[in-house]
C-alpha cells in the first residue's frame, strides 16, 4: 500500500537520499525546507524552520494535499565549531531552533496526522548527542534532549499505535561539512589551537565516514522492522563507540574523545 511520507530535510543529505528510498517503494514524498528537493518526484514546500510561522505555513499546506502521515522524518540540522565561552548569542539561538525547537514545533503539527495513520515519528539525531563532541557544544547538547524527547514521546504516543526513532548516525560524507560555521580563529580566545584541532579532526571524520547513502539504506530497513528501537545507530563503528560511551566512565569517555580529537 501506498504511504505518505513527510521530511523536514530532504533536499540534500541523509533526508534527500531517504527520500529515494520511499520512491522506490512507491511512496508519495513531501519534502519541506528552504531549498526545493532536486528530485522533481518529490513535492517540496519552502520552509525555514528557524523562521517565526513558517512550520505552521507548511502545515497548512500539506494539509491540503493528504489527510495522513505514515512517516514524519525530520532530517534538518546545522552545527557550528566554536569554544562554549565565546559562542554569540544569536548563533546559538539559531543553532536551537533548527536542531530542537523547530523539530519540536513539527513534531507538535505532526503528530495528528501521524496518529491518523498509526504511522511513524523519525529524528535524525546524531552520535554527538551521546558521545560529545568538542567545541561544539551546542550541537551535541541539541542532540542530546532530541535523544529524550524520543524516549518521553514513546510513553505519549503508545497508546496511539506511534512509533517514534531517534536516529544516531556518526560521521557521514555529505556537506553538512562545509555548511558548517566555524569562528575564526581570532574570535576563539585561548581555545583557538584547540578549536582548531577539534575542526579539522571532524570534518575528517565526517568525510571519512559512511555514505549518505548507505546511511539511509540502513535507516530504512532499520525503521522498516517489525519490532523499531527507539534508539537505532547507525554504523558498526559507531554502535561499538555508543556502547564505550554508555559503559565508561564519564572522565574516561572524555579522555577518549579528547585523544581522537588531538585535544589532549
Amino acid at each position: 500500500m501506498k504511504k505518505q511520507v513527510l521530511i523536514f530535510g530532504a533536499s540534500s543529505g541523509i533526508g534527500f537520499h531517504l527520500a529515494q528510498y520511499f520512491l522506490q517503494a512507491k511512496d508519495s514524498v513531501i519534502n519541506c525546507s528552504r531549498r526545493k528537493c532536486p528530485d522533481d518526484r518529490v513535492r517540496s514546500i519552502h520552509c525555514d524552520v528557524s523562521k517565526e510561522g513558517e512550520i505552521e505555513n507548511a502545515f497548512k499546506e500539506i494539509e491540503k494535499v493528504c489527510d495522513g502521515i505514515d512517516y514524519f522524518i525530520y532530517s534538518a540540522g546545522t552545527s557550528m565549531s566554536a569554544p562554549f565561552e565565546y559562542t554569540k548569542e544569536e548563533d546559538c539561538r539559531y543553532l536551537c531552533e533548527v536542531n530542537f525547537f523547530g523539530l519540536a514545533k513539527a513534531t507538535q503539527l505532526a503528530i495528528p496526522l501521524v496518529k491518523r495513520k498509526g504511522g511513524k515519528i523519525i529524528f535524525i539525531s546524531s552520535l554527538g548527542g551521546a558521545v560529545p563532541i568538542p567545541y561544539d557544544p551546542f550541537y551535541s547538547a541539541t542532540k542530546s534532549a532530541v535523544n529524550m524527547l524520543a524516549v518521553e514521546l514513546n510513553m505519549e504516543l503508545k497508546a496511539f499505535g506511534v512509533d517514534v526513532i531517534t536516529i544516531l548516525p556518526g560521521g557521514t560524507a555529505t556537506d553538512f561539512t562545509a555548511k558548517r560555521l566555524v569562528y575564526p580563529l581570532e574570535e576563539c580566545g585561548s581555545y583557538k589551537a584547540k578549536t582548531a584541532k577539534a575542526t579539522k579532526a571532524l570534518a575528517q571524520i565526517e568525510q571519512g565516514g559512511m555514505s549518505p547513502q548507505d546511511v539511509a539504506k540502513e535507516i530504512y530497513y532499520g525503521i522498516n522492522l517489525k519490532k523499531t528501537p527507539i534508539y537505532l545507530t547507525i554504523g558498526a563503528k559507531n554502535k561499538l563507540l555508543r556502547g564505550a560511551g554508555k559503559l565508561l566512565p564519564k572522565k574516561a569517555l572524555l579522555k577518549s574523545v579528547r585523544k581522537i580529537y588531538d585535544i589532549n
